[in-house]
């Protein structure tokens, strides 16, 4: 019996990303909250100090399999040699997470989740990021009180496709894996590893870019709708 749901974010509960406007209105906020605050650093070096540090972060993700949260990030890679006080790294990340994307909601996106509440199923957001907008989006949004979790590699310093990230939303619900159905686009992160994890369904959105010789999601479907009658079906 299916008691959770667990969803990815990007391009499954949301479409969008970063753009060269978003990124420079992100950073123009960022800056500009620095210079009121007296910190003596011009707008080109910020945004090049920004760019560098995801270039890291990146590096050390795909390198060291390591995932850090963002005030840990930008501290070590962008204001290693700048004297920053933890209140204005918190402002620099959260103004980051509010512009640095943009993003649309995916149709029926709150139909679905609204329907699986009411048939019982606890919901729980698992997602990689090295920022916490999924959070941002999803109050704007009003979606935040459907998720009863909401876990976020870079809060956990490991990401999908790691066991542990589902292993960890599965306790946050208080079910088993066995329980859980995952709904995600990416073959590796989101279809290998949760059936790693023990999750024996998983549904795919598409566009979904399959990887031969790994192992096929349940279903793969263009719309979440269709995702309601597949998960109360296994």
């Amino acid at each position: 019996m299916i008691k959770a749901v667990f969803f990815d974010l990007w391009d499954t509960l949301v479409t969008g990303g970063v753009s060269q406007e978003t990124l420079y209105t992100a950073d123009k906020h960022a800056w500009e909250y620095l210079h009121n605050k007296g910190y003596s650093l011009s707008f080109e070096e910020y945004r090049k100090r920004k760019s560098d540090c995801f270039i890291k972060y990146e590096k050390v993700v795909h390198e060291c399999k390591l995932h850090m949260s963002p005030e840990t990030a930008f501290k070590e890679f962008m204001f290693k040699d700048i004297d920053i006080t933890e209140e204005d790294l918190r402002k620099l990340v959260n103004i980051h997470e509010i512009y640095d994307f943009y993003w649309d909601l995916s149709s029926n996106a709150e139909q679905v989740l609204k329907v699986l509440k009411g048939k019982g199923c606890k919901i729980a957001l698992v997602t990689n990021s090295w920022l916490r907008q999924s959070i941002y989006m999803l109050k704007k949004s009003n979606l935040y009180d459907y998720f009863d979790a909401i876990i976020i590699s870079c809060d956990l310093g490991f990401g999908k496709p790691d066991r542990r990230i589902f292993e960890i939303a599965a306790e946050k619900l208080d079910v088993k894996l066995s329980e859980c159905v995952h709904v995600g686009d990416k073959h590796v992160q989101d279809i290998v590893g949760a059936y790693e994890a023990g999750i024996k369904c998983t549904i795919a959105i598409e566009p979904f870019n399959k990887k031969e010789g790994l192992a096929p999601p349940t279903a793969v479907v263009k719309n979440l709708s269709e995702i309601v009658p597949i998960i109360f079906k296994n």
